[in-house]
């Protein structure tokens, strides 16, 4: 029989390092979102902030912990490169 969402659910809770685990790649999730809505609306890429920063992109993914990339380019800059 295959297990059900409240069984994986509950066995996570019941796991304080794995609860632990899940909530610090919710965290980062939530904080990469919210950083690609900023850039987003300031029509900033990741190259833009990682000079604000005076750091590369490459060590501001690694500086996170996270695998979880947040490069979503604007649409802006989408349709400038197609009419380019």
């Amino acid at each position: 029989m295959a297990k059900t969402y409240k069984d994986f659910r509950d066995n996570v809770r019941s796991n304080p390092e794995r609860a632990a685990r899940v909530k610090t790649r919710r965290q980062a999730m939530e904080d990469a979102l919210a950083l690609a809505e900023i850039r987003e609306k300031r029509e900033l890429t990741q190259t833009d902030i990682a000079q604000v920063l005076e750091m590369s992109r490459r060590t501001s993914r690694a500086s996170s912990g996270s695998r979880i990339s947040t490069f979503q380019p604007s649409l802006n800059m989408s349709k400038r490169s197609a009419a380019s």
